[in-house]
């Protein structure tokens, strides 16, 4: 079994335009992704979700992106999904019923 790591291929790959931020207050972002790994559904639900956890102005919010990157065994992954829960990304990504 091959491990790829940090070789692997990406799945997701968003690109963020910040040209008009100052000015307009927009960012536009655009996004490859690989058909192989996801649906188009699937994919914008993590783009619904880096937009969250990214750029919030929330403090609690991304406080969670910190605690994950700097001091990952006080992460406690029920956080983020109460945070998905109440942004309402939760149930979007879970199936839909008949």
């Amino acid at each position: 079994v091959q491990t790829l790591g940090e070789n692997a291929p990406s799945q997701l790959i968003l690109y963020h335009y910040p040209d008009l931020k100052e000015e307009k207050g927009l960012v536009f972002m655009t996004a490859e992704m690989d058909p192989k790994f996801m649906t188009v559904p699937q994919a914008q639900c993590l783009a619904n979700q880096v937009q969250l956890f990214y750029g919030t102005q929330r403090q609690e919010t991304y406080r969670l992106v910190e605690t994950f990157n700097h001091r990952p065994a006080e992460f406690k992954h029920t956080l983020v999904i109460a945070e998905l829960e109440q942004s309402g990304l939760g149930a979007a990504a879970l199936p839909k019923g008949p």
